[in-house]
């Protein structure tokens, strides 16, 4: 017959004493500690001196449904110890073991397993002793897994702390130490945070700023444009802001600045703050400004040339010279009397020539006028297909006189060359209309010239009854 396990004296007093004495130092243990390796230690050492068993393992199930992990050649996990060696060790095939669940409050944690030498059985106050060490095992690993997962926790927490302290260090050092203005604002327009170099674009001290709402500072006429982009930013529509307006400094001054402004957001999408970085664009802006006023001033001056030209002109012409700055400034067309005739070198002249004449001899111009309107017509087409490469004719009249009309797209008179190409005789160059102006001045009653860089129009009326003789000027 096998004897029972035990390392105790075989009276049952004593061995029940030994073991309640036993279970109070484990209890008292179990207590002081709070790791899963304190408590196997403590599970480990008291159970093989109490028992007298080979091992003892104290295995911690790795999840929900998952086999018990035997903490065996060094896995992190809990192992059984033997009372020789002190270090981790298989359990023999021949012992006897027991396995006892460790569980508390219906929540299985792993198993209490022990080894016992081939031969002996277990009594029935062995199992009793199991049983108790067992719930005070449960008890102790529930409670050390509790202070494990908190460790973790307040670890996991001083890391993101330490983390998000670090990050904010490092935006805070950028954001003082950044050349450009830097401003970092709540959704609501107050500045809650801004860098020396916004303090001096804006000649405030940061302290001051950070009293202000965005509204203090920007140009009043420019609020509406901030506005709206900031409700587009907030709502999500965009992405970042890119806008430039003005800004009052503190001494009344007005300077420029390229706000590039994005949301900082809550995991939920909820803007908190608006980082704003300001580009100084003031002397980009006087520049702009400045050649604006130029440019303006040019404007002004050349029309003011071109309306001198236009006068003195009209005026040396007897009005017979009209110059347009304007397509609309030129005669509106009369009833066509001709299809759109072509004008090129080797074609088109000649039938744009008959068709001016055969309008006027319908209208009754006398001969001499109708062969003044014919040479005035070969003029302007032959300096259309000389100084454009070619163009384009047509022959409009009503009861009063005929008209025609020639376009080309070449470069145009110069300014400068009007004066000389249209009243100097023999004057000619590319661009202008050469001898042939001079030579329509003395033909026509009338010519309006439209010219510059798309092309020149010219459209010659001759009246049906010639209503003033030629001045000394066409003599």
């Amino acid at each position: 017959m096998r004897k029972p396990f035990s390392a105790e004296p075989a009276s049952d007093g004593s061995r029940a004493a030994a073991r309640l004495a036993s279970l109070q130092r484990i209890a008292l243990a179990l207590s002081a500690v709070h790791t899963v390796d304190q408590v196997s230690e403590i599970i480990i050492t008291e159970g093989l001196a109490a028992l007298g068993a080979n091992a003892v393992c104290v295995s911690l199930f790795a999840g929900e449904g998952a086999e018990p992990i035997t903490p065996n050649d060094g896995e992190e996990a809990l192992g059984g110890r033997d009372t020789d060696t002190q270090t981790s060790r298989y359990m023999g095939d021949e012992d006897v073991r027991t396995d006892l669940p460790l569980i508390v409050e219906g929540h299985a944690l792993g198993a209490l397993t022990v080894s016992f030498p081939p031969g002996g059985i277990l009594a029935e106050e062995d199992h009793a002793f199991l049983t108790t060490v067992a719930q005070l095992c449960a008890q102790a690993l529930d409670r050390a897994l509790l202070y494990d997962e908190g460790r973790r926790e307040v670890d996991e927490r001083r890391r993101t702390e330490n983390s998000l302290r670090s990050s904010e260090e490092r935006f805070r050092n950028i954001f003082d130490a950044a050349a450009m203005p830097m401003v970092l604002a709540t959704v609501d327009g107050k500045h809650a945070l801004v860098n020396e170099a916004a303090c001096e674009f804006l000649g405030y001290h940061c302290e001051e700023i950070t009293e202000m709402h965005v509204r203090d500072l920007a140009h009043p006429d420019d609020l509406p444009l901030l506005r709206t982009a900031l409700a587009r930013l907030l709502s999500g529509e965009i992405a970042n802001v890119n806008v430039e307006h003005r800004f009052m400094r503190k001494d009344g001054g007005v300077v420029w600045g390229h706000d590039i402004i994005a949301a900082a957001r809550d995991e939920d999408g909820t803007p908190r703050y608006l980082i704003v970085t300001i580009a100084d664009v003031s002397e980009r802006k006087r520049l702009e400004e400045a050649k604006a006023k130029l440019a303006r001033e040019a404007q002004a001056a050349a029309e003011q040339q071109r309306a001198f030209v236009r006068d003195v002109l009209a005026s040396v012409t007897d009005g017979r010279l009209r110059l347009c700055f304007d397509a609309k400034e030129l005669p509106e067309m009369l009833a066509p009397q001709s299809t759109a005739v072509v004008l090129t070198r080797a074609a088109g002249l000649a039938e744009l020539r008959q068709a001016a004449v055969e309008a006027a001899k319908a209208l009754g111009v006398t001969d001499e006028r109708q062969n003044g309107l014919m040479a005035a017509t070969s003029e302007a087409g032959m300096n259309a297909i000389v100084h454009a490469g070619g163009g384009e004719g047509r022959v409009y009249a009503d009861s009063a006189k005929v008209q025609v009309r020639v376009e080309d797209h070449g470069a145009g008179i110069s300014m400068e060359n009007l004066p000389k190409a249209t009243l100097e005789k023999g004057y000619t160059t590319a661009g202008t209309l050469g001898q042939g102006m001079k030579m329509i001045l003395q033909s026509v009653d009338r010519i309006y010239l439209l010219t510059g860089a798309a092309g020149t129009t010219v459209v010659i009326e001759q009246d049906r009854i010639a209503t003033a003789p030629l001045s000394d000027f066409y003599v």
